[in-house]
């Protein structure tokens, strides 16, 4: 699978859950996709959650998206044949970066009009708009979940 297959997926199934610390305690947040293309993925958040702390504290983040199996998917093991499929798990990793850019900022208060009841507009110092713009990202599935067929890693944003 490539960069365009991961970018699909996830506007297809944009609710991802993110893994975060918190006192040196693990934390699993849901986390929606506002936006998904070549430069990156991104999010965004208001700024007195904890998970807003979280990821300003440990930028370093991986976040799983995953599509259920469909009626008739199956995946083939060694040993065990034809079982039925589990879905398939995308995982990308990366770094937070927290962006100002005010027409990032704009284009998001574009798609999402009710942030707009929160404050200040597209100014609003409380939402908080971030994007992971390099890293890596594997499918998982039940076939690949396995030491002896790992799931292939790639990598987006000029990382390697």
């Amino acid at each position: 699978m490539n960069f365009q297959d991961c970018i699909d997926f996830v506007v297809t199934y944009p609710n991802g859950f993110v893994a975060t610390v918190e006192n040196d305690q693990p934390r699993v947040r849901p986390l929606t996709v506002w936006r998904a293309d070549a430069t990156g993925f991104y999010f965004y958040l208001p700024k007195f959650k904890r998970v807003y702390s979280q990821l300003r504290g440990h930028p370093k983040v991986e976040i799983a998206f995953f599509r259920p199996p469909g009626p008739g998917d199956v995946a083939t093991l060694p040993g065990l044949g034809t079982v039925p499929g589990t879905g398939t798990l995308l995982r990308i990793a990366g770094q937070c970066e927290f962006l100002e850019d005010g027409e990032i900022r704009r284009r998001l208060f574009a798609v999402h009009p009710w942030l707009m009841r929160l404050g200040d507009g597209a100014d609003n110092p409380m939402i908080a708009v971030f994007r992971i713009a390099s890293g890596t990202f594997s499918f998982w599935t039940l076939e690949n979940n396995s030491q002896s067929h790992p799931a292939p890693q790639g990598f987006f944003g000029g990382r390697k």
